[in-house]
This record gives structure tokens, sequence and C-alpha cells, in this order.
């Protein structure tokens, strides 16, 4: 949550996107990289970083209105789901430079202690369920991991502020502590001042917060995205990599009692009506709008032709054993006509 200087609410998402392009390792290329270089990736960083190729990531943001999510098709807060660019467009904030190595590996990053419970005025948690775990966990681990006074640590402590803390002793205090040390006090000690914060601060619920799965909407499903994306955004190559990379896993050791729910609902799935599935493809398209072979999305969610690659050359969509679908009804229909997926 984002809460502005008038009080105003709003939920979003951030988007680190890099700049370096994206590429990938085959499984073998893996298996074999792991077996002579465990850290391949931390040293082409650290190289990197080191001669100067600073790497960057370009922030993102989606920004939606606070009273939207009451009401928007699918849960906002359902980390498994991306907000469509047509409805919420990518805003352009600034860029994220790597540019300088740490200069002991110990201090600087084994003991760095990150925690989304860190907050500023201004930020706050949205009720995505895992974010809320995540906002006590952390700081839980960070205390078995580093100890109490783990915020202490010069790498974990504030820049430019006085910490007032009632905390005292434990393993690892570096700073003294003076009485009193409880609150409140009759000796005029540091006293919390909720006037310094904002509405951020606080936990956005319509009702109880309870142990259960969120309450369905219209648009919502397990499939219609994760399917628009195998069938729209990833090309053959991609697509076989995911099936072998699924299947190799699932094959090496999962025990059946693991295996059988998913089995179950591949058969539910495969059995249900093909109006229904069609109708969750046309969903699953509506939502998913980071893009489709042969074109790309600009912020604004339209469809752009993707550099480099002709007209001629794009994929044509197939209707069922290769047959081309009837065109007079146009693309939607033509969709509709390829087997489930």
């Amino acid at each position: 949550m984002w809460v502005n200087a008038g009080g105003d609410k709003f939920w979003v998402k951030y988007h680190f996107k890099t700049d370096q392009g994206i590429d990938f390792l085959t499984q073998e290329d893996a298996d074999r990289i792991a077996g002579e270089n465990a850290d391949y990736h931390r040293q082409d960083l650290f190289e990197a970083i080191r001669d100067g190729d600073f790497p960057t990531w370009t922030l993102h943001m989606q920004i939606m209105p606070f009273e939207e999510a009451r009401t928007y098709r699918f849960n906002p807060f359902d980390l498994t789901k991306v907000w469509p660019h047509a409805d919420y467009p990518l805003i352009k904030v600034g860029t994220m430079t790597l540019n300088r190595n740490v200069t002991d590996f110990h201090t600087e990053m084994e003991q760095a202690s990150f925690e989304p419970n860190n907050l500023v005025p201004g930020i706050g948690l949205s009720p995505d369920k895992m974010l809320l775990a995540r906002g006590f966990s952390y700081a839980d681990a960070h205390r078995a991991r580093l100890g109490v006074n783990y915020k202490q640590i010069p790498v974990n402590a504030a820049k430019e502020a006085e910490v007032h803390s009632y905390s005292k002793d434990g393993v690892g205090r570096t700073v003294n502590a003076k009485d009193p040390v409880y609150a409140p006090n009759s000796y005029g000690g540091p006293a919390a001042d909720p006037s310094r914060t904002d509405d951020a601060g606080l936990w956005a619920a319509d009702g109880d917060m309870v142990r259960s799965a969120y309450t369905p909407r219209a648009d919502d499903d397990d499939f219609g995205q994760a399917g628009t994306m195998v069938r729209e955004v990833l090309d053959a190559d991609a697509r076989e990599r995911l099936v072998s990379n699924v299947a190799g896993h699932l094959s090496d050791g999962v025990s059946d009692a693991v295996l059988a729910p998913g089995v179950r609902v591949l058969e539910e799935r495969r059995r249900r009506p093909r109006r229904e599935d069609r109708a969750g493809r046309r969903r699953g398209r509506r939502r998913l709008t980071h893009g489709v072979r042969g074109a790309s999305l600009d912020d604004a969610g339209r469809a752009q032709p993707r550099e480099g690659v002709p007209a001629s050359r794009r994929p044509r969509r197939r209707g069922r054993r290769g047959h081309r679908p009837p065109r007079r009804r146009g693309r939607r229909r033509a969709a509709a006509a390829r087997p489930p997926g």
C-alpha cells in the first residue's frame, strides 16, 4: 500500500525489470555448470561489477485505487496472478544500479537482514497472505540466525537517525542501555508516537482475518493466466523446455501421494465440457497482458509488433489436428477451436 501526503491510499505492485536482457540455461547446461562451478552466477555478477559493467534494473509500478480492489474481477492480492497492464499500466519510476562489490562478505552480506516489516511512513502491507506472513516471520528468522540485537549490526543499523529502544541484553548487544528500560515510565523516557506515521501502518481488511482460502471472485481460477502464458507467450521451444523440466523433476523421486492430487485435477480438466474450457481461455487472455508470440504490449496494454519478427514469420493459430480454423468469425472463435492444453 502507498499513502500520499493527502491521505489517499493505493494498492501497488513493484516490477524490477532487468536491463541486461533475459536468457536461460537448459537443464543439461545447468547440471554441467553446477558441477564445474557452483558459484557461476555469483562470479559473473562480481566480475561484471569489478570491471565497471554495472548491472541495472528499471523499476516500474502498477497503481490501483484503494476501493477498486474490493470489486476487481479477480483477487488482486493473489500472488499467483498478474494485474493486466491494460487495466493498470506500468509507470516507470527509476533505475536500480549495483555499482560496487562488498569488501567483507561476512559483515556486509551474510549478516544483512532484510524484512518487509521494516517500513517507512507512506508504505504499508497489503492483504496478500504471503506478505503478511513474511511481515513477522522474516524478523523472527533474523533473531534466530543473528541474535536479538541484529539491528545493531552496522549493515542493518539506521544510518542517519538515533534509535530509541527499550531492548536490553541478549547476545551481540553493542549499544549501552540506559534506565528506564520499560514503558510506560515516569522518567521521561522515549515513548511511541503514532502521529509520526500514517494509515499505511495499519492492516486493511473488510472482515475477520481467518485461516481460510480467499473468497473466489467472478474471474478467479487456477489455470487461466498460467494456461494463457503457456499457449500465447511461450514459443514452442520454451514450452518443450517447461514440460521437460516439470516432468523431469516430478519423475525424480516425488511420491505418489504428492502426485495424486495433481493427477486428479488434470483428469477433471480433461473431462470438463469444451464450452467451459473455452470460457476459461477467454478469461485468461483478458487477464494476462504480458505479451503474445510475435507481439508485445506497450504500457497501455496495446499490442505492438515485436521487433525483428516480420509478419510473414509470426506463428499462425491452428485448430485441431493442425487444421486452420474458420476465419469469418474472427480470432476469438478461432482461438476457441484449439484443443485444451
